[in-house]
């Protein structure tokens, strides 16, 4: 029998605490995979793209008819199509998604923009989070 840094093997056959410790790191795999971001369904919403804000991360800011600004995480190349068309009204997807923030160190609810729709011309994000 031998003694791997306290694991036991006999004839080549993992010993009982190398088979527990095996079922544990599987069990917290499939653990951590389900503590992965979690979404809500799909929103839309008709607003008018106004500005943008770029910083740790892109920020597409809308009008919706109330006269609110929403504020929506989005890729670069989506900033650069609203820019194209600021002032357009659009239909705009989105979807609440609670993703990971390092700079906070926790997991928060984001609006995460997914589409942008007027006319015949439409935008589709092609980031996760």
């Amino acid at each position: 029998m031998a003694n791997i840094k306290g694991l036991k093997f006999m004839n080549n056959r993992p010993g009982p605490t190398c088979i527990f410790l095996t079922i544990i790191l599987l069990v917290a795999a499939v653990g951590f995979g389900a503590a992965g971001e979690k979404s809500g369904p799909a929103q839309k919403i008709t607003a008018t793209y106004i500005k943008s804000d770029i910083g740790d991360y892109n920020h597409a800011i809308f009008l919706n008819k109330s006269g609110e600004e929403l504020s929506f995480w989005c890729s670069a190349p989506m900033i650069d199509f609203l820019e194209r068309h600021k002032g357009k009204e659009m239909t705009v997807t989105y979807s609440i998604k609670e993703v990971f923030i390092p700079e906070a160190n926790r997991k928060m609810p984001i609006e995460i923009l997914e589409k942008v729709q007027f006319g015949g011309l439409e935008f589709i994000e092609q980031i996760s989070r």
